[in-house]
């Protein structure tokens, strides 16, 4: 699965994202749902300085908590995925 193009990232996003905010959304984009823990040795940046970006992210709709501290792109985020990339039901809750 290659790296979706920046510009479909950018395009429903209504914030500034830093580069560390961008490395969090690809690393979810290609492993799926996170933790800060997890993305923090993947993107080589403090734990709490990425609960703090995935929070904010989190108050302006980029991502969603799926459980406490796990996140997840919402549903408009996988819309540049191909279909067979992305399961539909498992995010509406049908």
């Amino acid at each position: 699965m290659g790296k979706p193009p920046e510009e479909d990232i950018l395009d429903w996003i209504d914030i500034d994202l830093n580069s560390t905010d961008q490395s969090i959304i690809h690393h979810i984009y290609e492993c799926g749902h996170a933790n800060a823990a997890i993305i923090a040795l993947s993107v080589e940046k403090s734990q709490q300085y990425i609960r703090r970006r995935m929070k904010r992210m989190t108050e302006h709709n980029v991502l969603y908590e799926v459980s406490p501290g796990l996140y997840d792109l919402p549903v408009q985020a996988k819309r540049y995925l191909p279909t067979s990339e992305f399961d539909y039901y498992s995010y509406t809750g049908r």
